[in-house]
C-alpha cells in the first residue's frame, strides 16, 4: 500500500506543469486589477516587472487608482517564446482620489500587445509586455 501511495505521488509530481501563457497573463491581470503589485513577482521578471512597478508608482504619486476589470482576446503564439494578442482595457477607469473618471475619452479599448515568457528557474515567467504600435486588433 505505501509503494502504491508512493507511485502515486511520483505521478502527480510529474504531471506538475509550468503554466500555460494564457494562465499566466490571466494571473498578472488579475493581480493588476485587484491592486496586488507585491505579487507581481510570482508572474512578471525583467523588463515587464520593472515596467509594471513604475506604472503603479506614477499612479500612486499622481493619487490616481485603476478600477475595472482588464482582458485580453485573440492569443496567439508567433515564436517559441513570444505571444501576440489584444488587451481589451474598456473595462478599466482611471480614477482621481475623489473618485472622479478621468479616463481619456479618445483611449483605445483594445491595445495590440506582445508577450515574452521565459523559463526562470523551474517556472516561467512574463519578461516582456509590449504595445504594437501601428498594429491593430
Amino acid at each position: 500500500m505505501r509503494y502504491l501511495l508512493f507511485i502515486w505521488l511520483l505521478v502527480l509530481a510529474g504531471c506538475a506543469q509550468s503554466p500555460s501563457a494564457g494562465q499566466l497573463l490571466d494571473r498578472y491581470l488579475n493581480l493588476s486589477d485587484a491592486g496586488m503589485h507585491e505579487q507581481f513577482d510570482q508572474v512578471l521578471s525583467g523588463e515587464a516587472k520593472q515596467a509594471a512597478l513604475q506604472a503603479n508608482d506614477i499612479m500612486a504619486e499622481l493619487n490616481l487608482e485603476q478600477v475595472g476589470e482588464t482582458d485580453y482576446f485573440d492569443l496567439e503564439q508567433i515564436s517559441s517564446n513570444k505571444w501576440r494578442f489584444c488587451m481589451d482595457v474598456s473595462e478599466t477607469k482611471i480614477l482621481d482620489q475623489l473618485g472622479n473618471d478621468l479616463t481619456p475619452e479618445a483611449r483605445p479599448t483594445h491595445l495590440p500587445m506582445t508577450m515574452t515568457l521565459e523559463s526562470l528557474g523551474s517556472t516561467k515567467k512574463i519578461t516582456e509586455l509590449e504595445i504594437r504600435r501601428f498594429e491593430n486588433c
